[in-house]
């Protein structure tokens, strides 16, 4: 799915809306999720950062069911606003 363009720091909170969902473990993209959901649950199979830290799946990934679900929306969001994008460049156009 194509992402939202790179759009004004003014309105990230609307870049935030569009392209991330809240879950328990926090807000994040559907691409981040992806990377959380990848990770290995064993600590002797994560990737090791450091001596003291590994990369493993946060416990409420474990069991999340609702990730697809929060992923689409997001993804519906994101085209939504890409053909309102599309829409007002068309207008432009027509303008000139």
């Amino acid at each position: 799915m194509n992402k939202v363009p790179p759009i004004n720091v003014e309105d990230k909170e609307l870049w935030l809306e569009i392209n991330t969902f809240q879950c328990k473990y926090g807000r994040f993209s559907p691409e981040a999720c992806e990377k959380l959901r990848e990770r290995a649950e064993q600590l002797s199979s994560a990737k090791k950062i450091d001596d003291k830290t590994y990369l493993t799946k946060p416990i409420c990934c474990k069991s999340c069911k609702e990730w697809k679900k929060l992923s689409e929306e997001v993804y519906e969001k994101r085209r939504k606003y890409l053909e309102q994008l599309r829409t007002q460049n068309e207008k432009k156009v027509k303008k000139m």
